[in-house]
């Protein structure tokens, strides 16, 4: 019944996914992959140049600045890998080359999420911040990429989610650049959107190796992020399994 429930939707009635990740996946945060080719949606993508922001070959480079004459948010790279940046900024109007970034409530306040991919030795000016620069209420998350490695597949008869109730949409992909890419830990992972009460099926025999429910509240804020409540299973093949 769900295949064929699928196979109904029209193009028109299926979401819109970007970079791995539903558009509606997570309102309020905007993700970009600097590493592709183009701006996307930032103001502009260049090489890093110490001497742009003042700085000389071998001074401390900040992960970020906001210059305050024109409030330009610029993600700097100043190192040979890529890395991830997750900013969260609150109270504040945001301005991409496309439009103005869309922000969530967040714990009383209003708060934009950006989440950006910045390959080596790179400069982004992401966004025009309002207000002013010294005063903007700003909170990130910056890791170098770690690419997983390649591992042999292990395939499974059964699907983590009942079949009564579905489809089950994922709302964000192996390696989506909403929080999955950044770390080969995470990368593998996947999202489906259902209820709260929806069982979680073990896909294999095994046993309960963790339980972590200590996380009551969640959002899109650097914060709380990465923030779950999980259950990890250990396999009787030796793998593990986290939900």
């Amino acid at each position: 019944m769900a295949a064929q429930h699928l196979a109904a939707l029209s193009l028109d009635d299926r979401p819109k996914v970007s970079d791995g990740v539903v558009a509606d996946a997570a309102p309020g945060v905007a993700w970009l992959d600097a590493r592709t080719p183009g701006a996307g949606w930032a103001l502009s993508v260049e090489p890093f140049d110490e001497s742009d922001f003042g700085l000389e070959e071998g001074d401390a480079v900040p992960d970020l600045n906001i210059d305050q004459e024109d409030g330009i948010l610029s993600l700097l790279n100043s190192s040979q890998r890529a890395r991830a940046y997750h900013v969260s900024i609150y109270d504040r109007t945001l301005t991409a080359s496309h439009g103005t970034l869309t922000s969530c409530p967040c714990r009383g306040r209003r708060c934009t999420t950006l989440s950006v991919a910045v390959p080596p030795r790179t400069s982004v000016d992401v966004c025009e911040v309002e207000g002013d620069a010294l005063t903007v209420d700003l909170a990130s998350d910056v890791v170098d990429i770690v690419e997983p490695t390649e591992l042999e597949a292990r395939t499974y008869d059964v699907f983590p989610l009942p079949s009564e109730g579905g489809p089950w949409l994922c709302t964000q992909a192996s390696g989506g650049l909403l929080s999955h890419y950044a770390h080969a830990s995470t990368y593998h992972a996947v999202d489906f959107r259902c209820p709260e009460g929806t069982p979680c099926l073990a896909i294999a025999d095994g046993v309960i190796h963790a339980v972590d429910v200590a996380n009551e509240d969640g959002g899109i804020h650097v914060s709380e992020l990465f923030r779950w409540n999980a259950v990890t299973v250990q396999l009787d093949d030796g793998f593990f399994a986290e939900y």
